[in-house]
């Protein structure tokens, strides 16, 4: 992108839009400013960015992104060239409005969460081969608002990549001895798929607080969860080596497995 200013128009003068290009990977960091009182520009924590990134198209479309940008900052990765499909994700939805370096407050207390996706090697073709992006209910092409994306946990066991979160590199210490760690993952699992393992730990599905508040345990025990949905399953006990410090989610199953949107570390069971 060198013929280009990285600085981009994002719809709105308090909105900072800066993009970066590697090969078919671009980066786009974008902040909501509170640089004035003029009207409409303090914005309490997010703000609606729409951008054109030079370059950057969908389907082979010159196209519009419709993006959240934060007071804290948002940092997308976004990518057109896994299968016609574009994979959207976000790399620092874990930080905190307060500060930018500060690990959400209920987590920090309990342990540490992150997006399935940042897995080692999400940057690579490998990588972004087995993830996708759904977008929400009528989007529109463009518009990752309130989009999910997910590890297709098959798909990376039939290619042969290993699904695996150096928590090293995030700063983060997280060897514990005694009981080990207690995982969460919010999975779907397709029809005729099995449940993966984390650190060679199975997975249950969570029957905590949190999940009877959504009526899980009584569709559990009449008809099951359909394959459609997106639920909390937990692993105790595992393991995470001083030496790596890493979570390893992987099925080894080719076409097993679930899709994976987010992971939970934490040093006790959800109550």
């Amino acid at each position: 992108m060198s013929r280009y200013s990285p600085l981009l128009w994002a719809g709105q003068p308090n909105i900072i839009a800066i993009a970066r290009r590697a090969g078919a990977v671009f980066l786009l960091t974008l902040a909501a400013q509170r640089n004035s009182n003029a009207a409409l520009n303090l914005v309490d924590k997010n703000a609606t960015a729409m951008i054109r990134v030079p370059g950057l198209t969908i389907g082979g479309v010159d196209t519009m992104l419709t993006v959240t940008a934060r007071l804290q900052g948002s940092v997308y990765v976004v990518r057109d060239d896994t299968e016609g499909a574009p994979v959207f994700y976000q790399i620092d939805g874990w930080h905190q409005d307060t500060h930018p370096m500060y690990w959400p407050t209920a987590m920090s207390e309990q342990g540490v969460s992150l997006e399935a996706e940042l897995f080692s090697g999400h940057l690579s073709n490998r990588g972004a081969s087995v993830m996708r992006t759904m977008r929400a209910s009528g989007a529109a092409v463009g518009d990752f608002r309130g989009c999910r994306t997910y590890v297709d946990l098959g798909v990376a066991a039939e290619l042969g990549v290993a699904i695996e979160y150096p928590l090293r590199e995030h700063g983060l210490t997280v060897a514990r001895d005694g009981d080990g760690w207690y995982v969460r993952v919010l999975m779907r699992i397709p029809a005729g798929r099995a449940l993966p393992t984390v650190n060679g730990v199975s997975l249950a599905l969570d029957v905590s607080a949190e999940a009877r508040a959504q009526h899980l345990e009584g569709r559990i025990a009449a008809n099951g969860i359909a394959a459609a949905e997106w639920v909390w399953y937990v692993a105790g006990g595992v393991v995470v080596e001083s030496t790596t410090a890493s979570i390893i989610v992987l099925n080894g199953v080719e076409n097993g497995g679930g899709w994976v949107d987010r992971l939970e570390l934490m040093t006790h069971a959800a109550p």
